[in-house]
């Protein structure tokens, strides 16, 4: 077998567990996902954690949260006040899944 350094693949091959329809891994990976958003707009505005908390109006700590994917409130809603806050908007669209189709 060919060794892969893919994170999602070594997890079900490990656990057992399938990433592509864990509803906890996907939590997890939309928490990553909005964090890593927020982490990139933020840096491209050149400012720092503090610094954006301070124009978004809420406590640093939230914004490291954020960043972090340990944010325990409405995630989108303060990416949306980040995305105000730098002159942009947040878009959401849904993208073909992988893995096997869901049965209905």
């Amino acid at each position: 077998m060919k060794r892969t350094t893919d994170a999602m693949q070594v997890l079900k091959r490990v656990t057992g567990i399938d990433p592509n329809t864990d509803a906890q891994v996907q939590q997890y990976r939309r928490a990553m996902q909005l964090g890593q958003v927020a982490h990139d707009a933020r840096t491209d505005a050149g400012l720092t954690e503090h610094q954006l908390a301070g124009i978004v109006g809420v406590e640093p700590r939230v914004i490291l949260d954020l960043e972090a994917a340990e944010y325990e409130g409405d995630a989108l809603s303060l990416l949306d006040g980040i995305a105000k806050a730098l002159n942009k908007r947040v878009e959401i669209r849904l993208e073909p899944a992988t893995g096997d189709p869901v049965a209905h």
